[in-house]
């Protein structure tokens, strides 16, 4: 099940929620209504958060059943705040890039982490006791989270992955990608979309033709 809807009028949700199996970080100031529809499409526990101080949750954060992977910049306020309402772990990355999910895509038994990232791969895996890990090393896609949207079940990816790169994901999370846009032509997939296995929120804007994909990749159909 795929649900639409917006944050403050805005269509790139993926920019502002963050969601695993269990929980969904969420701005402070999400309303009722959407709380309501995550809770119902996504079937999580929401949680009412800010990461460095602002609501870009869904591209400062990534995460799993396992734990929270979090920026530097965050603050200990903030930290103890996802820790106390998710009872997770939490790792805080130091390194001097913080829009994590550009640079990492997380399942619950996949990692794939940017090139710019590998030094980190380790503690990462350490950290979320997983052993499947690809390092991403195509420098002419090197953002490579901000192109893909993956649960435990399917996923999507841009457009303007290439074929090779496309089929290269496809081998190593085991399940077919389809090519999806979200709001209405929006070429990078995690902006416009929050998804589990259970469910998915995308924008108003994201069309009929869209939907149908989104729903076919993600395995909802």
């Amino acid at each position: 099940m795929i649900s639409q809807t917006h944050f403050h009028g805005e269509p790139y949700v993926g920019v502002f929620f963050s969601t695993n199996e269990d929980y969904t970080l969420i701005p402070p100031t999400t309303s009722e209504k959407t709380k309501k529809l995550i809770e119902k499409t996504l079937k999580t526990q929401v949680v009412e958060a800010t990461i460095m101080e602002t609501y870009l949750l869904g591209i400062l954060t990534v995460s799993n059943s396992y734990g929270f992977i979090l920026p530097h910049l965050v603050t200990e306020h903030e930290v103890e705040n996802i820790k106390k309402e998710t009872d997770s772990k939490i790792l805080v990355l130091n390194t001097k890039y913080t829009v994590l999910r550009n640079l990492i895509i997380l399942n619950n038994s996949h990692l794939i982490i940017s090139n710019v990232l590998k030094r980190k791969v380790n503690e990462i895996l350490n950290f979320l006791g997983m052993e499947t890990f690809l390092i991403w090393e195509e420098r002419d896609q090197p953002l490579i989270g901000s192109m893909v949207v993956v649960t435990d079940k399917g996923g999507v990816v841009s457009p303007l992955i290439t074929l090779d790169n496309e089929k290269k994901l496809e081998s190593f999370l085991g399940f077919a990608l389809p090519k999806c846009t979200v709001n209405s032509g929006g070429n990078f997939p995690s902006l416009g979309l929050v998804a589990n296995s259970k469910g998915g929120l995308t924008s108003f804007k994201t069309t009929g033709y869209e939907l149908s994909l989104l729903e076919k990749g993600l395995s909802f159909l």
